[in-house]
């Protein structure tokens, strides 16, 4: 419970709090972004765009000097809250590595609950700035925010105590066509091999993901099947959270894994 606390009080004074689409999008064009090409672009998700760095950095352009990706997070921000409690109970410990970490949102507060040294890495360098403000203005020593591919972890082998890949160990849209599947299947594999190479013997990984209404089940059973062929010894827990957001079922898997 008292973690709990901590968190909503994190979140508080980072400025995430529920708020409707709408007003997310009011919120920017005030902050001199463009209302229209930001709502159109969010409805597109990665159709159109080259990359998942070109999506982000359209994204961060459009909202103008809005914190845009905390303002998307506020949307579910029980979820949020959900996600960060069940990663925290886990035991956030030692050494951390949080794969895509964005504007730096959850690291500064596993630096702040635990984590001795906590890295935090993404492949753009917009979000990784944004994030190494928010490291400086909370005073954090523990913790940085550096460019790092989930496909090709860079660090030593069993370097980590934990670590999390919270909504990133796939992106919206990066397989489509016939044999999507098998190159879904395929990511997810291999990315939770490259997760167990850093990770030492006895440590946590938590792994969180969106998917679609009705295949929470099937993707819980997905990653925690991922985990044991990469080795890994126990499944700590698999779950997930659904809930109503505006327009449709917002649907998020959760696993956690000891090596």
């Amino acid at each position: 419970m008292e973690n709990n606390q901590k968190i909503k009080d994190y979140l508080d004074s980072e400025g995430v709090i529920c708020r409707k689409f709408d007003e997310i999008l009011d919120i920017a064009r005030a902050a001199g972004g463009d209302r229209e090409k930001l709502r159109d672009s969010l409805g597109e998700g990665y159709d159109g765009c080259r990359s998942e760095q070109e999506f982000y950095n359209k994204m961060l352009e459009f909202a103008g000097n809005a914190p845009i990706y905390d303002l998307l997070k506020g949307r579910s921000r029980d979820f949020l809250e959900w996600m960060l409690g069940k990663t925290v109970e886990k035991g956030i410990r030692g050494k951390v590595l949080d794969i895509g970490c964005g504007n730096g949102l959850e690291i500064c507060l596993f630096g702040e609950l635990g984590g001795q040294e906590v890295i935090g890495i993404d492949i753009n360098k917009k979000l990784l700035t944004e994030a190494e403000k928010r490291i400086k203005r909370r005073g954090l020593k523990n913790t940085k925010a550096i460019i790092g591919d989930r496909d090709n972890l860079k660090f030593p082998k069993n370097y980590f105590d934990f670590v999390t890949s919270l909504n990133s160990i796939i992106t919206d849209g990066e397989f489509y066509g016939r044999d999507s599947d098998i190159a879904y299947n395929y990511a997810i594999g291999d990315r939770t091999k490259q997760i167990a190479m850093v990770l030492k013997k006895g440590g946590t990984a938590v792994v969180s993901l969106p998917v679609s209404e009705g295949y929470g089940e099937v993707y819980q059973d997905k990653l925690s099947f991922s985990f044991k062929l990469a080795g890994f010894s126990e499944i700590l827990e698999k779950t997930q959270y659904s809930k109503y957001l505006e327009d449709k079922i917002f649907v998020d898997v959760f696993v956690a894994a000891r090596k």
